[in-house]
């Protein structure tokens, strides 16, 4: 997974490499889209399978998807971009779908500020139907 802080409009997105389904996925809560984001990692793929002289890297299989806005959450301020790339990273990597919405960003915020803070995970129930509820339950509200 590769956060990706884009300078040019002070915003986070998230594109996901995925190594068996070769496909590079574009997370962006702002549902914008960013081609050459996803060229320049399939680059840095390339050289990193190239240091490591793994031999050489096909491309051919290889597709860069922008998700439809449909399954994306979106960001309705100009503040959450990065609760929102922590909070798509999370929940790719446990394989669940998105249950969450600009609504729950408040709580996500304090769950990562709390999981430092206690020196503990809290392993969100991303299959939970109420997320919030989850979350303030965790961190004993």
């Amino acid at each position: 997974m590769f956060p990706i802080y884009l300078k040019k409009i002070s915003h986070w997105v998230l594109v996901c490499a995925d190594l068996k389904s070769k496909e590079l996925k574009y997370f962006d809560s702002l549902h914008s889209y960013n081609y050459d984001i996803q060229l320049k990692i399939l680059e840095y793929l390339i050289k990193i399978h190239d240091v490591e002289k793994v031999g050489p890297f096909c491309t051919d299989h290889w597709s860069l998807k922008q998700l439809k806005n449909s399954l994306i959450p979106q960001q309705k301020n100009d503040y959450d971009c990065g609760v929102f790339v922590c909070t798509f990273a999370e929940y790719l990597a446990r394989g669940a779908k998105f249950n969450f919405s600009q609504t729950h960003m408040g709580l996500f915020r304090q769950l990562i500020l709390y999981e430092p803070l206690k020196k503990q995970i809290v392993s969100v129930d991303v299959d939970t139907e109420e997320v919030g509820s989850f979350i303030r339950k965790a961190l004993n509200w």
